[in-house]
């Protein structure tokens, strides 16, 4: 029983919402037409008519055949071409409904297409654990960009539109490109970048007394993938070497920093000293 003061529907079916199209930026020329009709009363319905047009344009008429008890979401049979920006606005309506209340048999709402941004962007390939550049380009036909987002595929993310990212480990990222409109439109762009694999440049010695040879221990590795590695060694002392574990002879007692430069066989290098 309804409140004191309410008045009851019996018979009762309206035209709740347009659940498509979106409130999305962009359209296409094949857009369904979806609406949420509500059962308020308590009378089931029998071959609901229904109709909308767009921009007060050509009438399309449908039939949803059978009894309807319950609320139903309801698809026409037409599609529409909201291909072009610009504000459509559209009005559905129960036909010759009958019902007991006909304040919810009529829905007008407006969909508007903004256009959205032209997104792509470029990038150098290259070693992990050294700065890859990247390169962002968009354009909207209406406004303005607002901003970019960048997901670098390793959990980071950068804001501006040209950044430099240094990947730790050389492996096959999939880096995503947003740039957003100053309507709050966007388009994304994604792309593989793969990192090559690059030397972790380590190694320890041990102080020894004058007279003897220093020995290294060298401890590099590849990070990311296999390959060969070179190495060259600086003995701060005016000499140089190569060779995986080099041993050197100082010619008098002092500090000396030793340097090594590991490169592997595709390029990639690592420098370190102790």
């Amino acid at each position: 029983a309804p409140d004191i003061g309410a008045q009851e529907f019996m018979v009762d079916f309206g035209v709740n919402r347009l659940e498509s199209p979106t409130n999305e930026c962009t359209h296409t020329s094949t857009e369904p037409v979806t609406v949420f009709l509500r059962q308020f009363g308590d009378i089931p319905f029998t071959n609901i008519k229904l109709a909308y047009r767009v921009n007060g344009g050509i009438v399309r008429y449908d039939t949803i055949r059978g009894s309807i008890d319950n609320d139903i979401t309801y698809t026409f049979n037409h599609r529409e071409d909201l291909s072009i920006a610009g504000s459509y606005t559209f009005k559905i309506w129960l036909v010759d409904n009958q019902d007991d209340n006909p304040n919810n048999d009529t829905l007008t709402v407006v969909r508007v297409n903004k256009a959205s941004p032209v997104v792509d962007f470029s990038f150098t390939t290259g070693c992990a654990k050294t700065a890859i550049p990247f390169t962002g380009s968009a354009s909207v036909a209406i406004g303005y960009i607002d901003r970019y987002e960048w997901d670098f595929g390793d959990n980071t993310v950068g804001a501006i539109q040209n950044p430099q990212h240094i990947y730790d480990t050389a492996a096959t990222y999939q880096v995503k490109l947003r740039a957003y409109s100053n309507e709050g439109c966007y388009t994304e762009r994604i792309k593989a970048v793969a990192l090559k694999a690059t030397p972790e440049a380590l190694f320890t010695i041990t102080d020894v007394c004058d007279g003897n040879a220093v020995s290294i221990n060298n401890q590099t590795r590849m990070t990311g993938g296999t390959g060969t590695i070179t190495y060259n060694w600086t003995f701060g002392d005016g000499t140089n070497g190569t060779g995986i574990n080099p041993t050197h002879l100082y010619p008098r007692p002092d500090t000396f920093q030793i340097k090594m430069t590991a490169t592997a066989n595709n390029g990639c290098l690592d420098t370190t000293s102790a």
